[in-house]
């Protein structure tokens, strides 16, 4: 699977595709729900400049979840090749997402909008 269909599938989940939205009592924007501490490290390792504002622009939100799972999601941190599994606990939970049981409910959430 693409990661851009990936991605699809996450907006969905996150936010019903609303660019506007804000959740977590105001920590997640955007349609992919993007944290500061997420942003903060792909600027970080990437060396951009992107903003929580840019989270609302849907180019740029893909491009910085897309970045944050290169980041972290990456078979030297995993000891494995990533699957689609990690990719998406990496971006819902962090860096340790694929460790943590919460990654499997939301990979369940994830895979009923990925194509069959």
């Amino acid at each position: 699977m693409t990661l851009q269909t990936l991605l699809a599938a996450m907006v969905l989940v996150e936010s019903s595709g609303n660019d506007s939205a804000i959740g977590d009592h105001g920590r997640a924007h955007g349609a992919l729900q993007l944290h500061k501490a997420c942003i903060a490290d792909v600027n970080r390792f990437t060396g951009t400049h992107y903003s929580l504002a840019d989270a609302h622009n849907r180019a740029k939100a893909l491009k910085i979840a897309e970045r944050y799972m290169a980041i972290w999601a990456t078979e030297k941190r995993l000891g494995h090749k990533p699957t689609d599994f990690d990719r998406t606990a990496v971006f819902h939970l962090g860096p340790d997402g694929p460790t943590k049981p919460m990654a499997i409910r939301y990979w369940r959430k994830v895979r009923k909008h990925l194509p069959k």
